[in-house]
Parts: C-alpha cells; sequence; structure tokens
C-alpha cells in the first residue's frame, strides 16, 4: 500500500459498549474507496451488525457514488444505525443536505457532540441479558416460550 493510501486508512474499533467506531480523521473528500476500505475493517474487527459512529474532521465533499455504496445490502448486514460526527456549522449543513437527497436505508443523524451521538446509537444495541437468572420453566434463555403459553414465560 503506498504511503497516500495509508495515510487515508480510517482508524476502526468496537467501543465496550458494542458501538462500532470509523474515525476518517482529517479528509477534505470522502470516497468510495475510503468507504470500501472502511468496510474491509469493519469487518477484520467484527463481522456482526453495530450501530456505527463515523469521525470525519475536516470533510467537505462526498462523492454521490458514496450514498449507493452504504446503501448497499452488505453494509446493511452490518450497519444497524449511523450517526455522523461534523464538527462545524458547514459540516452539519452539508451532511443535512446529502441526507436529505441520499439517506441510507438504516436510522441515520448528525451530531456535532460525540457523546450524544453514543447515546443515540446505544438505543440500537441488543439487550444486556440478565445474568444468573435461570429461565421459567418451558422457556429458553431469551424467556422465549418452548412448550407452554407465553403466559407461563413471565
Amino acid at each position: 500500500m503506498s504511503s497516500a493510501a495509508s495515510s487515508r486508512a480510517p482508524r476502526v474499533w468496537v467501543e465496550d459498549d458494542g458501538i462500532l467506531c470509523i474515525d476518517y480523521g482529517i479528509i477534505e473528500h470522502l470516497t468510495v474507496e475510503d468507504v470500501e476500505r472502511a468496510y474491509r475493517m469493519h469487518l477484520e474487527v467484527s463481522p456482526k451488525q453495530h450501530p456505527v459512529l463515523t469521525i470525519g474532521r475536516g470533510l467537505g465533499k462526498v462523492n454521490m457514488d458514496v450514498q449507493r455504496y452504504v446503501s448497499r445490502p452488505e453494509i446493511c448486514a452490518v450497519c444497524k444505525a449511523s450517526a455522523l460526527m461534523v464538527s462545524s456549522a458547514w459540516q452539519m449543513h452539508l451532511g443535512r443536505m446529502f441526507l436529505y437527497y441520499f439517506k441510507p436505508p438504516y436510522p441515520t443523524r448528525l451530531f456535532t457532540d460525540g457523546a450524544e451521538a453514543r447515546a443515540w446509537l446505544r438505543q440500537f444495541l441488543p439487550p444486556v441479558p440478565i445474568t444468573g437468572a435461570a429461565p421459567a420453566a418451558g422457556c429458553d434463555n431469551a424467556g422465549i416460550e418452548t412448550e407452554r403459553k407465553a403466559e407461563e414465560c413471565q
């Protein structure tokens, strides 16, 4: 990989709560190649579906092909919701325009505050199982009826 390509490689990680983060760093122009690279890195870090926090400081231009790419079935399979972090009023304006015309099929919102973005994404995390509690008779570990009526699982 060339030094130019590697300098554009995003950082991708999963936080303790299950939110997957993609940080493009300081990037002026987001291309399909950038998003493809982030998708491959997402799969390497975790092939599961996650709510995704995307950070792009300095972003001023996004190719129209990016919208088509982020709406592809393979992206939808790993992105439960997307919070897009922007750092300026100009980016917020561009982001709103982009989402007005090219909103992905999963919930997507713009934020300037990381804590607010993470709080919004947490609603898309799977519920945390209660540990130590045995399932009711006739129910599996998720409390789903196996042989008895649903009322008995409560």
